[in-house]
């Protein structure tokens, strides 16, 4: 897709490529697009440093404005030969249509430039009346109370997506993020149709290869997927094979592209945990609580899939992290065992980026076949067979309620941290130097003192953990040698007559 020679207006620094009928104050007040999504009857979908989304009602109708911002300098340098984002769009948009494809209708891409580099770049659409995206049309499909009609929904939707890819592969349309919030779902529930996004991400291929077949496909299988069931999932591969793909043909696709499989393992929980995790996935496992490092060994093989992350349940992965995931895993070298991925805490009412909590990367997506739970309780760890490579997005990790949760949680991990050190030398070098140190660490060293109260309390409850810990192993000892002691005086305890 070459660069369009003539834009429909040039106004020094600013170019637009406007639709037949468009005129640029109907998309850009003023020529600055800007003025749409800052006014106050805009809603903004999605607002990102590089990425801002909005929309708003105009006299050319309800509109979709979607912004670039240019920042990284090696970006901006690309940008004196390349298109800017919002002009590959817009001819992709026009390809897109040109080869049979629906997409929201393009109405402007808008440019501004500065001695011929990018600052900034606008994709004006119109809205697709009554459309969601494939996520949260399927949720709307499963929300539906007559068991009938859900039933048909799900198999009209997997199998209208399975028949988009086929036909996007087929006609050489590559997306390189075609995950279920990059395909808007349009039309009754019997009948959908399906509309691409983000068509900046659109390339026009010769031929659309395997590898990139099998990436798209995985996209929507992880993202789509805990909502799926197996048979969703085959229906729509099978729509998108055809009528040319055979039973093995689809096995090897099923194994090439496999699927998100959420594995629960509740320990005995007394709340709703196991029906709450049941709305997404049949595999929920009762097994008794073992101790950190066997549930964790447990969870891991009960897992079938050949990359397991595992999350404990105060845990959640970041919409960042799970894009991340997915392109990590798209293709991964034999040697590599694992991944190693930061932990955000949430904490207080606020996230600790200092004080030593982050980023404390610990490894959590391993290869099934290469890892084994060790460590000692309550510090389990993944030891993995091969090299670890490291994530950049976190998990986030909500790990205590409230300052009464954190104490409760303390007293509880110290009495099996210190189970574990009984046979370990404990001496004034663990009972004062080592909570001195993680004092220091986590209040100077790692800036906890910028957090205010909230760090000099986070910096005093590591040390006292460590500390606590120290005096439990010392009680730990006592009472083994009382016991020792009473039971040797009873046996020399002379026997009565």
């Amino acid at each position: 897709m070459s660069a369009d020679p003539r834009p429909s207006l040039i106004r020094g620094g600013l170019r637009a490529w406007l639709a037949p009928g468009v005129r640029l104050a109907d998309v850009a007040p003023g020529g600055d697009p800007d003025r749409l999504l800052t006014r106050p009857d805009c809603e903004v979908v999605k607002l990102q440093p590089k990425v801002a989304v909005g929309t708003i009602t105009t006299p050319a109708g309800r509109l979709f404005v979607k912004r670039y911002n240019v920042f990284a300098w090696r970006v901006a340098l690309a940008s004196l030969w390349g298109l800017s984002p919002a002009l590959a769009a817009w001819h992709a948009a026009r390809a897109l249509r040109a080869r049979g494809f629906s997409t929201p209708e393009a109405l402007a891409a808008v440019e501004v430039r500065r001695a011929g580099v990018l600052r900034k770049s606008f994709f004006v659409t119109r809205e697709v009346p009554g459309a969601l995206t494939a996520n949260r049309c399927w949720q709307a499909i499963l929300g539906e109370p007559d068991a009938g009609r859900r039933r048909a929904g799900r198999r009209a939707l997997a199998r209208a997506l399975g028949d988009l890819f086929r036909r996007l592969h087929a006609a050489g349309v590559y997306h390189n993020d075609l995950k279920d919030v990059n395909v808007l779902v349009s039309g009754p529930p019997g009948d959908p149709r399906c509309v691409l996004l983000d068509l900046e991400r659109v390339r026009v291929l010769r031929r659309v290869g395997r590898r990139r077949r099998v990436k798209n496909l995985m996209q929507l299988a992880r993202t789509l997927g805990p909502q799926a069931s197996a048979t969703d999932r085959l229906r729509f591969l099978g729509a998108y094979l055809g009528d040319g793909g055979g039973r093995a043909e689809r096995r090897t696709w099923a194994r090439a592209v496999g699927h998100a499989a959420i594995v629960v393992v509740d320990g005995g929980s007394i709340d709703r945990t196991v029906s709450i995790a049941r709305r997404f996935t049949h595999r929920v496992l009762s097994h008794a609580w073992p101790g950190h490092r066997a549930q964790k060994q447990f969870a891991l093989e009960a897992s079938t899939g050949e990359w397991v992350l595992n999350l404990d349940a105060d845990e959640r992965v970041s919409p960042e992290l799970a894009t991340e995931i997915r392109r990590a895993l798209v293709d991964v070298p034999d040697g590599v065992g694992g991944f190693a991925v930061p932990r955000l805490v949430a904490y207080l009412g606020r996230w600790w980026y200092r004080g030593g909590w982050y980023p404390r990367p610990i490894v959590r997506l391993v290869r099934r076949s290469a890892t084994r739970w060790g460590g000692t309780d309550p510090h389990e760890r993944a030891v993995v067979a091969g090299e670890i490579r490291k994530l950049r997005a976190p998990i986030l990790h909500h790990t205590y309620g409230d300052i009464s949760d954190h104490l409760r949680s303390i007293n509880h991990l110290t009495t099996v941290a210190a189970a574990a050190r009984v046979g370990r030398r404990l001496g004034a070098g663990q009972l004062v130097l080592e909570p001195l140190w993680r004092f220091v660490r986590a209040y100077l060293v790692a800036r906890g003192i910028g957090e205010g109260f909230a760090g000099l309390f986070v910096a005093g409850t590591g040390a006292f953990y460590v500390f606590l810990r120290a005096a439990k192993v010392w009680e730990l000892r006592v009472h083994a040698g009382a016991a020792s002691a009473t039971r040797a005086e009873g046996r020399r305890a002379p026997a009565s007559s």
